[in-house]
């Protein structure tokens, strides 16, 4: 079998016959820049300030520059966050087998073109459509594109599915569809299939921004109609009308959003960590159980064969005998095979039949023309009805395989093989850390529950005695649902098992990640909130994670989780600050559709306020370390944070209004009074939310309150501000202590840090 020639291959791709394929998850950098500029809220301010130009009063369209910043900060980050991934991504990217000019090569599935011959295996991601040519016991699961559980057999001539996956077996087939004209890529319901990640920060947000962005038209033609009645200069209505609005733009906080989450994703590049989606690292911030797969998670996915206990009348070089032709008649190794092999060979012999180990079966068989069928597997499975002891090897922490021999309706054991795990020797220390902050760990293995359970002792896992066999339950067993929050260890589960144990976590209230790295995981990946795999793992398990570690080092975990609780506690920060400006100016422009007066705030006064009490600060704070125990609630605990700030300056502001209404101070001092003031409140804000103030924290907020008072003094005859007279001072002291610490008692915060290594 020749395959396609380097010919063929090159007018298959100029053909654009290519399984190239739209990604999902990264953004075109065309699309970044677009979307940091045109947007909503930027056309919006950049039609006010084209209006303010048209008036000349060009002090009041400074904010302009704070737009532009934002655009190009904003575009910076989430490139340079999308570069870091995606040159992390190479080194994880699906691989594919294909046979070409009568060779195996080893590509990437973006490679391969139509007319291909491609070698699927146990593991492998099916990412084109494909008709095989021929089968050795392949096995599929289709479950991501037709939600059925069940593995289908696949011989030759059968259609495989691109977004199917291998679970056992092997075969060779050619590409028939690729690229965007696989099924995958033309299902109409792709997005069904496709479990999205759940944020409540841009849930949260994203209600803030329809909001205001339903309100701020409306209200702001209302306010400019109502103030032309109330006989304004039109230039001076242009410009409060423009203050008003501009001040209820909460285009800043779409922007933090987007760069702490960006500065989240390359943190974690740092740590071997790739995000497929960053919401992943908020899921991951507030998970409260992580499901662990035993191998590949807490051991490195290697074995070795510590003791070979014969049965029966059978001797040692029977079942060496036995063992080394089972590996010979498997070209596709599992990584007890593997051990096996390295412990007694291989020996190619002549089969007449076999069926390969897939996760549903526990088990694997190989048939010798003349002698009779070898099985080898769980031995649940393969010494079923036997009384043979093989519950106190695994007691003792090994995975305990059953080979036995099979005659016609004879089924003769010949022998009990002990395969160590490698312990990882961070694996202890993790699994610490999430205890020490109330993680409830589950671990869930195909293996005897007795051996994980040992595993689980040797890490000082609390809980490892709590453990359960699966196997007395089927897939959809009800009582899964009321044993899952009860025990720590489950063995010998199913692939769907796995699936309806995170399934059961989360009808119990939990958050849920799971890890894993092999095709049996996939399932329950995919169900979980937040599904991390290993890159050491199959690519099927890859394709539908949300993080994927590099390294395949469980132990970077931590430092993903502090990564996450610190985009999730500095956005609920930093979008209070934004918060205050947006409320209390939607809060006055009603005001003052129905008050007969001139809104008092310019655009200008907003420039130096949101700048040093929002802007700078919250760029700051955004990115400082902040590790603090994340609980549910962020709207609610925003909008505790922001409203004290937003109602004073509102009702600040309207109080001064009936003062200048009943000539009690002048349109001068009312201006003055209220652009002061209003300032104070949101650097009080500030400093409430930065607690508790370390040197940094109190260093920022320090330096943006003397910069606030700074630039109103020396820009105070630019910003049209009078000179406050000896009579204004007391009342503006009095009144900034006041205002100052009623904020700061009200605005709270505490941070709780993790250990400094993560």
């Amino acid at each position: 079998m020749n395959g396609l020639s380097s010919k063929q291959v090159e007018e298959a791709k100029r053909r654009g016959e290519v399984n190239i394929q739209q990604k999902e998850f990264s953004k075109p950098v065309k699309k970044i820049i677009f979307d940091n500029i045109i947007n909503y809220f930027n056309i919006l301010t950049v039609t006010i300030f084209l209006i303010i130009v048209l008036t000349g009063s060009f002090e009041n369209a400074l904010f302009i520059g704070v737009v532009f910043s934002n655009a190009f900060m904003g575009i910076v980050q989430e490139i340079r966050a999308k570069r870091t991934v995606d040159k992390l991504s190479i080194l994880t990217a699906a691989k594919a087998t294909v046979i070409r000019d009568g060779v195996k090569q080893t590509i990437d599935t973006e490679e391969i073109v139509k007319g291909d011959y491609i070698i699927f295996s146990q593991g492998d991601q099916i990412s084109v459509d494909a008709k095989i040519i021929s089968s050795d016991n392949l096995e599929v699961n289709e479950s991501l594109i037709t939600g059925e559980a069940d593995a289908v057999y696949k011989c030759g001539g059968a259609s495989l599915l691109s977004g199917s996956f291998v679970v056992a077996g092997q075969a060779i087939a050619v590409a028939t569809a690729v690229g965007m004209k696989s099924y995958a890529a033309s299902l109409t319901a792709k997005a069904k299939n496709h479990k999205r990640v759940h944020s409540e920060i841009v849930s949260g947000i994203d209600k803030i921004l329809k909001l205001m962005s339903i309100l701020i038209v409306p209200v702001g033609i209302a306010l400019f109609i109502s103030q032309h009645f109330k006989d304004v200069l039109l230039k001076e209505n242009i410009i409060s009308t423009a203050g008003a609005i501009v001040g209820m733009i909460p285009s800043g906080l779409v922007l933090i959003t987007t760069v702490t989450m960006a500065v989240g994703v390359i943190r974690c590049a740092m740590r071997r960590v790739i995000v497929n989606e960053p919401p992943a690292i908020e899921t991951l911030a507030r998970v409260d159980t992580l499901c662990l797969d035993k191998t590949g998670t807490l051991t490195d996915g290697s074995f070795r064969v510590e003791r070979t206990i014969p049965l029966s009348d059978f001797t040692f070089d029977d079942i060496k005998v036995a063992l080394a032709s089972f590996c010979g008649a498997f070209e596709n190794k599992n990584a007890s095979l593997k051990a096996i092999e390295q412990e007694f060979g291989s020996t190619p012999t002549q089969i007449t039949d076999k069926l390969p180990f897939s996760s549903e079966r526990k088990m694997s068989s190989v048939t010798i023309g003349g002698q009779g069928t070898y099985i080898l597997g769980a031995p649940e499975v393969v010494l079923k009805n036997s009384d043979i002891d093989h519950i106190s090897y695994a007691k003792e922490g090994y995975r305990v395989l059953a080979l036995s021999f099979e005659n016609e309706d004879t089924r003769v054991p010949m022998a009990l093989i002990l395969i160590a795990d490698n312990i990882r020797e961070s694996a202890k220390e993790t699994l610490e850390y999430f205890a020490s902050y109330g993680v409830d760990i589950k671990l869930i293995s195909g293996d005897n529950p007795a051996t994980v359970s040992n595993i689980a002792k040797r890490l000082c896992l609390s809980g490892y005695d709590k453990y359960i066999d699966m196997s007395q339950f089927t897939d959809d067993d009800e009582r899964i649902y009321d044993i899952a929050c009860e025990y720590t260890v489950f063995g010998r589960v199913s692939p769907n098992q796995k699936k309806h144990i995170v399934k059961a976590l989360q009808s119990h209230g939990r958050t849920v990640a799971m890890t894993g790295d092999g095709v049996n995981d996939v399932l329950a990946l995919r169900e979980a909130d937040c599904g991390i795999a290993m890159a050491a793992g199959s690519d099927a398990a890859k394709g539908v994670a949300k993080l994927v570690m590099v390294d395949s080092d469980f132990s970077a975990l931590p430092h993903v989780i502090a990564e996450g609780r610190t985009v999730i506690n500095n956005l609920e920060n930093v979008s209070s600050l934004y918060l205050v400006k947006t409320m209390f100016s939607a809060l006055l422009s009603f005001f003052y559709i129905f008050f007969p007066g001139k809104y008092p705030i310019a655009p200008v006064h907003l420039t130096l306020i949101g700048t040093l009490s929002v802007g700078v600060p919250s760029f700051f704070l955004a990115l400082e370390k902040n590790t603090k125990l994340i609980t549910s609630g962020f709207t609610k605990r925003v909008l505790k944070k922001s409203v004290p700030g937003a109602l004073l300056i509102t009702a600040n502001v309207i109080v001064l209004s009936f003062m200048h209404l009943f000539c009690k101070i002048t349109e001068g001092q009312l201006v003055l009074y209220s652009v002061w003031l209003t300032g104070i409140v949101s650097i009080a804000v500030l400093f409430g939310i930065a607690r508790p103030l370390n040197l940094f924290r109190g260093a920022v907020a320090s330096v943006m309150a003397l910069s606030f008072a700074a630039g109103f003094v020396i820009f105070r005859s630019f910003m049209g501000i009078i000179m406050p007279t000896p009579s204004d001072l007391a009342p503006l002291s009095v009144l900034s202590v006041i205002y100052f610490a009623t904020i700061f008692y009200f605005t709270k915060g505490k941070i709780k840090k993790i250990p400094k290594k993560y």
